[in-house]
């Protein structure tokens, strides 16, 4: 079975023997970098149409006959990909315009093999009763998307999930890479997060604003029309407005320190909001591109974070080290390197679909 974990910026794959990953990979899309079990292969592939092509080959010389999909809206439980299904998840493209296309264009790379969706919200599938609500009148949202929007809620969950999974009580989990979010779980169960509806929420991200004011939104969508603001938002906001492009990397070399600080602070301010749903915290788990290798930004935001108790042993944190919390913390602090395509197999498994 091949995996494929297609995001906005990178595509990463996996492919499974019985239920046994033989070999995986990475396509960098902005770079145009590939990466076949830890080695470069090429740096050809630019755009997802191509990396469709190169995964139809990995296909064929691994003899896949079944193919699974992350997909980041349309549903909760992990399921077979029937015609129907597709055109139900179909409908949600204007919710999350920047990543569920690209997750269908690699369903219709494979027709005729049987394919599988494992969904973003499945982690998130326990949120609390106070974390669905929306408060605005039910029939302004359009009907044949009104539920998908009122019940499937959660982004990144297959990485938070991967992320807390083995870690007891209450977790606080931040997924930061081009997109970012957080996450609070507790006893494996995904009760709070700061992505909802959209990926457009929470942290500010590489090209995403994150959460600003709607009164602002209305009032650029009067001025520029909706579509020209849908573009601005999720393509050209977040970190992008600092430096262009928006990399964290280049942000760090360049020592832009307020930049470094003001997403530390949006990130520690998501994390603060699920409070209230955990009370106390018992392990902070970093991962994604910058969570995983961005000690400044580990830093930046435990020290926002501070009145809980948390204390980074520095020295293990500049070593992206598995545990990075000083002796005197009262919190874990963890840096874990996920594999969601592991992840995306066992859920499949657990529910008893493969």
């Amino acid at each position: 079975m091949l995996v494929i974990n297609a995001g906005s910026s990178s595509v990463k794959w996996a492919v499974f023997a019985d239920q046994k990953k033989v070999h995986d990979g990475e396509i960098e899309l902005g770079t145009g970098k590939v990466m076949t079990d830890g080695i470069v292969v090429r740096q050809k592939i630019k755009n997802h149409k191509n990396a469709g092509n190169y995964l139809k080959r990995v296909a064929k010389e691994s003899n896949v006959s079944k193919v699974c999909h992350r997909m980041v809206h349309g549903g909760v439980k992990p399921c077979v990909l029937s015609e129907a299904k597709i055109k139900e998840i179909s409908k949600c493209v204007s919710i999350v315009p920047l990543h569920l296309p690209i997750n269908l264009q690699y369903v219709r790379e494979f027709k005729g093999l049987k394919q599988y969706a494992v969904f973003d919200s499945y982690h998130f599938r326990s949120l609390d009763k106070n974390e669905k609500i929306i408060p605005i009148p039910k029939i302004i949202i359009p009907k044949n998307v009104r539920k998908q929007v009122l019940e499937v809620q959660g982004f990144h969950g297959i990485a938070h999930y991967d992320a807390t999974n083995g870690e007891k009580g209450n977790v606080i989990s931040f997924h930061l890479g081009s997109g970012c979010s957080v996450a609070a779980t507790k006893d494996g169960k995904g009760i709070g997060c700061s992505l909802h509806q959209s990926a457009l929420d929470g942290v500010v991200m590489r090209t995403r604003s994150g959460h600003i004011d709607p009164g602002l939104v209305l009032y650029l969508c009067e001025a520029h029309g909706v579509k020209k603001v849908s573009q601005i938002l999720n393509h050209q906001s977040g970190l992008a407005s600092f430096v262009p492009g928006g990399d964290m990397r280049d942000i760090l070399k360049q020592k832009r320190e307020d930049v470094v600080d003001y997403f530390s602070y949006s990130v520690a301010k998501q994390a603060a909001s699920l409070l209230p749903l955990l009370g106390d915290v018992d392990t902070l788990v970093f991962t994604g591109g910058i969570g995983e290798n961005a000690g400044k930004i580990r830093s930046g935001v435990c020290k926002w974070l501070s009145f809980l108790g948390c204390v980074i042993d520095e020295k293990k944190n500049m070593k992206n080290e598995a545990i990075i919390s000083a002796k005197n913390s009262k919190i874990k602090i963890k840096v874990k390197r996920i594999d969601e395509e592991s992840a995306m197999v066992r859920i499949l498994k657990r529910e008893k679909i493969l």
